[in-house]
């Protein structure tokens, strides 16, 4: 074995990797949950934190592989990829709801490979830390905030014996049997900074949503951050950073050259909180003329008919619209800025310039009843959002939402037990408040979305969409329905 990692076994070279990223899964790929796999086999996000994460451990020496168990589940094939590879270093992320399946994960390497060095890290972790360190012997360190930078600093410490960890900021770690947390909490100020994401370690063909365009598809990210303050939102940063224009079209030629592709989700919380960023990309994509589209999500008060044209010329062909409830009381509860008239005047101007919409909906808002999901069934079938989700309000550790749900007694915290493999994160987050209970809630759930995609004038509207596009609807079923089956 060579000093970076070189081995020759059979007169063939192979380059053992530094760092092992890995993507767990969010949801049990039990195949007996057939149509919860087929539902969430419809959209199906490459992970865009670790493809960063990548990209700049690469630009600093580091030999990197990616491994995504929301493609594959199965144990077996990880630890035959983690034997294949012989990283160093193993990083895993984590979300609240994929937090149980992380330490799983982290468990089976530990008991198959008790040298490899564990990382783990992600929002998750970020609100909560120390939590996952403390797990006995499953991490080594954790990391917290945007991690790019902090992470080549501990891969510098870890396999070039560079730097000292008490200088690393936002970095958790063990030392002589305690828990040392250092300061800082890292975001990066500069995106430009970044280098384009690595989507060449993964297999781009496997990631695809049910209502892209073309094939493949990728992620770009356009900005980091969100000002705005809704009650429910965990988020990293409250202060907005935008790429320069330039540099997100350097990204794109790159991409649509490299990699053939010609549809991007932009993946930024709201991509249009800065408007005048907004037109100055769409007037360089358009100079450009660029043969791509691209998808979004947006604020629906800060949308006008010169941007959407504009979004509409520059290749835009979907817009995701956080609606949440059909009342202003609800909206001013969730501190949502912006009023019913709002999402009335946005997907009204939408359908005007023949942009598709999504929007997401909330059911299980304090002080709601029936009659008000009622409200918002009917403005959903107002404003005819070609696609369509519905949430319950969930108390995520560390939002206001979750102050406000033990202070007045909508959710009791002791209750939930994220490393309990049987713990349904989303039903059991569900709120409980007077004017509705959790199995009235779940009710409307399910009733509010049977009463929008079994309404005569949807289903037309559907029907319509296929004549006009049969090729990409079927294309996409069939794509979600083959992932499903390489579960088994």
């Amino acid at each position: 074995m060579g000093k970076k990692g070189i081995v020759i076994r059979n007169k063939i070279l192979i380059i053992q990797a530094d760092l092992v990223l890995i993507n767990p899964s969010l949801i049990d790929h039990n195949p007996r949950n057939i149509f919860s796999l087929l539902f969430h086999k419809l959209v199906n996000y490459c992970p865009p934190g670790l493809l960063y994460l990548a990209a700049n451990a690469r630009k600093h020496g580091y030999n990197v592989k990616i491994y995504d168990m929301e493609l594959n589940d199965k144990k077996k094939d990880l630890i035959a990829f983690i034997r294949k590879e012989k990283p160093k270093v193993i990083g895993i992320t984590a979300l609240t709801p994929s937090y149980i399946n992380a330490l799983i994960v982290l468990k089976l390497i530990k008991e198959n490979f008790p040298d490899i060095i564990t990382i783990i890290g992600g929002l998750h972790i970020s609100r909560n830390p120390k939590n996952a360190i403390a797990r006995k012997e499953l991490v080594d360190f954790e990391l917290l905030g945007e991690a790019e930078f902090t992470l080549v600093q501990l891969l510098d410490y870890i396999i070039k014996k560079e730097g000292n960890l008490d200088n690393i900021e936002g970095l958790v770690y063990k030392k002589n049997g305690e828990i040392i947390k250092n300061k800082g909490f890292p975001i990066v100020n500069d995106l430009d900074s970044l280098p384009f994401p690595a989507i060449d370690l993964i297999d781009r063909n496997r990631y695809f949503i049910s209502f892209q365009k073309r094939h493949p598809s990728t992620i770009i990210m356009g900005s980091r951050g969100c000002p705005y303050n809704c009650i429910f939102c965990d988020k990293l940063s409250n202060k907005v950073r935008l790429r320069s224009t330039d540099n997100i079209i350097n990204e794109i030629k790159t991409s649509y050259k490299q990699y053939n592709i010609r549809d991007f989700q932009f993946y930024d919380l709201s991509f249009n909180i800065n408007q005048k960023w907004v037109k100055n990309l769409c007037i360089k994509m358009i100079e450009e003329d660029l043969p791509i589209v691209w998808r979004c999500s947006a604020r629906v008060e800060l949308i006008n008919e010169e941007l959407i044209k504009l979004m509409k010329q520059a290749g835009c062909y979907l817009i995701a619209f956080g609606v949440e409830t059909g009342n202003n009381k609800s909206l001013r509860f969730l501190k949502k800025g912006f009023k019913v008239s709002d999402i009335i005047r946005a997907f009204k101007l939408s359908k005007k310039y023949k942009i598709e919409t999504h929007a997401y909906y909330i059911v299980g808002i304090p002080g709601e009843n029936k009659s008000d999901v009622l409200k918002t069934v009917i403005l959903l079938k107002s404003i005819r959002p070609d696609y369509l989700n519905s949430l319950t309000l969930r108390p995520l550790p560390h939002t206001e939402l979750a102050e406000l749900s033990s202070k007045n007694g909508w959710f009791d915290f002791s209750e939930i037990n994220l490393l309990n493999p049987n713990f349904k994160y989303q039903k059991k987050m569900t709120l409980k408040y007077k004017e509705m209970s959790t199995k009235n809630i779940l009710k409307m759930k399910r009733y509010s979305m049977i009463a929008y995609f079994l309404n005569i004038k949807y289903l037309f509207h559907l029907f319509q969409k296929f004549l006009k596009e049969p090729n990409r609807f079927l294309f996409n079923i069939w794509r979600s329905i083959k992932e499903v089956i390489k579960i088994f």
